[in-house]
């Protein structure tokens, strides 16, 4: 899909004026501003990808609340393409929910990963 965006001559740029219009509940942003002032430690799990995610998340001023983005990669290619691919999961075994991407199982990540996964859920305070 990125590349028939590319083919029709979308940007960088015209992604993040994009991204950029995504608001985040002001509610949602406060707590998220304080369960950061009260030391927890959040990171953001999905399988969207990672450029989108932290361009939003900037976007409303709470990247620095986040410890870690877990999404599929970015990299901007030398042609100033935006590139993105799967994120590196595929070694864990599938539970056979039949919504889960194969590469990106949020159960599966939860279960499995090495990722201190105690820390998203208490505060160290």
């Amino acid at each position: 899909m990125m590349d028939a965006l590319h083919a029709q001559g979308k940007t960088i740029n015209d992604f993040v004026d994009r991204l950029n219009k995504f608001t985040i509940d002001p509610q949602m942003i406060s707590a998220i501003r304080s369960a950061h002032e009260l030391g927890c430690e959040m990171k953001v799990l999905s399988n969207a990808n990672q450029f989108f995610i932290e361009t939003i998340l900037k976007n409303n001023g709470v990247f620095v609340c986040v410890s870690g983005v877990i999404s599929n990669q970015t990299v901007m290619d030398e042609e100033g393409k935006l590139r993105i691919f799967p994120y590196n999961g595929k070694h864990y075994f599938p539970h056979g929910y039949k919504y889960c991407p194969a590469n990106l199982c949020k159960v599966c990540l939860y279960k499995f990963s090495n990722f201190m996964w105690s820390s998203v859920f208490r505060c160290r305070r």
